[in-house]
Formats: structure tokens, C-alpha cells, sequence
């Protein structure tokens, strides 16, 4: 997205992989050099063949992660905080809210709402999942998470 004050937001921007550029009204996206680098990368899905067992490659998970400590350091507290909370026993969807909820939510400084909650764990879990750190265990419905070796890893 793009502001109207000009300033680009989101994800990718945020990163340092893409910027944008304006010729004659037109808007242009282009990737940066770091983002050229990313997707140059080995990836499992795009470049092997099936089966594969994760969505990103070591280099990827790596790549992503690194750009994510460097350019988003409140983000990756976040993910710190999600990661010891899986650690320290609130390994499902219900608890790991819960603790979320007790450092982020309404009455802590982010004042997150239950929705926020909700929508920032499943982001977290769903990238984390795919680089690898966090592993989903399921039994009929229900859901329990642990850290991989490489999320112990992570694991500051």
C-alpha cells in the first residue's frame, strides 16, 4: 500500500525488497538488490519437485529472518515472545492467545484487541511454520505447536 503522504508500507517495503517509483503518473515496483537476492534463492515448491516438507528453503528461512531482526526489530520480538511462550507450555491456539493477550493486549502498551491478537498469532505462526521454527502436531481438531531444533535455535 502507499500512503498518501507517498510513503510505502507493507511487508515487502518494510523489508527492504522492493521500492517504488513514479514515471509520468504510473506506479513502478520494482525489487531492490536485496530482493533480487531473495528470490534468486532455492525454493522447494518453485524450483523442486514434490513432495516437499517445508515452504522455504534453509537459505530462505535464513534470508527472511535475518531482514526481519535487521528491519522490523518489533516484529521480531514478537516472534521471540511467541517462540517462549510455545516453549514455556502455551503450545496451542487457545493458551498461546492467552499469553499474547497478557503482553500485547488491551491495557499494554500495543492495546491489541482480541481480534488483533488472533490475527497477529496466526500471522506469526504461519511464517514461522514456513521458515521451519515451529512445528504443528495434530490430533483430529485440535492443534498443539513446538519448536524445531532450528527455532531452538532462534530461540534468543
Amino acid at each position: 500500500a502507499i500512503y498518501s503522504d507517498g510513503e510505502v508500507v507493507g511487508f515487502p517495503s518494510h523489508l527492504g525488497l522492493i521500492q517504488v517509483s513514479y514515471s509520468e503518473g504510473e506506479k513502478i515496483v520494482r525489487l531492490t538488490e536485496e530482493g533480487l537476492e531473495y528470490v534468486k534463492l532455492y525454493n522447494p515448491i518453485i524450483d523442486g519437485s514434490a513432495p516437499y516438507d517445508s515452504a522455504m528453503s534453509d537459505e530462505e528461512s535464513h534470508f527472511m529472518l535475518g531482514r526481519i531482526r535487521k528491519h522490523l526489530p518489533s516484529t521480531w520480538d514478537f516472534f521471540q515472545h511467541v517462540l517462549k511462550s510455545i516453549e514455556g507450555g502455551a503450545d496451542t491456539p487457545t493458551e498461546l492467545s492467552s499469553a499474547i493477550d497478557r503482553a500485547y493486549g488491551l491495557g499494554t502498551p500495543r492495546n491489541w484487541n482480541g481480534a488483533q491478537v488472533a490475527t497477529y498469532r496466526s500471522g506469526a505462526l504461519g511464517l514461522l511454520g514456513d521458515c521451519g521454527i515451529i512445528s504443528r502436531t495434530w490430533r483430529f481438531r485440535s492443534v498443539t505447536y513446538s519448536l524445531t531444533d532450528k527455532g531452538k535455535e532462534v530461540l534468543v
